[in-house]
């Protein structure tokens, strides 16, 4: 169905107001949070890296999976509904090959998904539900639209919009080191490699959780994956997927 590809080094209503009525009628929630954040162990290894993948899937989404799987590496994929194509079929191939599921946004307007709260959770279900119907799990990961922190959403709703998650069983992860993947220049695989290396220097101590896309944009991200991934594990690191158990990294 897809081809193997293998790097090697070197406004207020333009939501249907029927959306919004729906997620104040029919209640919605993911398992259980106990709401208590879990931290790492004593003396457990900080040189932890948690590869995230916001955005997608999309076109990139496959040949960023034949990466992760050349090196046996499972990571964490933030998906939306904006992909035209078969999205089922990649959110299937991401389930199935032990990455988790995270949920990001379906339409990615930040408009609308931060004018109310209302608004926010009628589009988070519908990303929600297209997970469950594409691979039967139920997602408890979440990352904001921009980061918990972001211009687009007042304080006022931020601080709901946490409150809220937290009530439904969600758990909200950001991230300390920025890829640049997402600029409106494609960057090179080696100028995003250096941006990851140097980001993980200013992160100082503890775990790293890398911000990449995949989007159809990011054409380069999957070589500058290869990259890091060869360079980080010389350097002793060990690379993980974000798991409801995984101490969150927030702004």
């Amino acid at each position: 169905m897809f081809g193997v590809v293998r790097f090697r080094s070197a406004r207020f209503w333009p939501l249907p107001v029927f959306l919004v009525c729906l997620s104040l009628l029919l209640p919605w929630k993911a398992q259980p949070f106990s709401g208590v954040v879990p931290t790492l162990a004593e003396g457990e290894s900080d040189r932890i890296i948690y590869l995230t993948f916001d955005d997608g899937p999309s076109t990139n989404t496959i040949p960023l999976l034949e990466v992760l799987e050349e090196y046996g590496i499972r990571a964490t994929f933030f998906v939306t509904g904006q992909y035209e194509g078969d999205t089922a079929a990649l959110l299937q191939a991401i389930a199935e090959r032990g990455h988790t599921i995270g949920l990001h946004t379906y339409a990615h307007m930040y408009d609308e998904i931060y004018s109310y709260s209302e608004a926010f959770f009628a589009d988070l279900q519908k990303v929600d539900e297209l997970v469950q119907q594409a691979t039967g799990q139920q997602a408890v990961l979440y990352r904001f639209p921009g980061g918990s922190l972001n211009s687009h959403c007042p304080k006022w709703l931020r601080q709901q919009l946490r409150q809220q998650l937290a009530e439904r069983g969600y758990i909200y992860h950001d991230w300390n080191v920025e890829s640049g993947d997402q600029g409106s220049r494609v960057l090179s695989a080696e100028e995003l490699f250096e941006n990851v290396v140097k980001g993980a220097q200013q992160a100082g101590e503890g775990p790293l959780v890398i911000l990449f896309h995949d989007t159809n944009h990011c054409a380069t991200t999957p070589q500058a994956v290869n990259l890091l991934i060869e360079h980080f594990l010389e350097e002793g690191y060990t690379f993980l997927p974000i798991t409801e158990k995984t101490p969150p990294i927030r702004f």
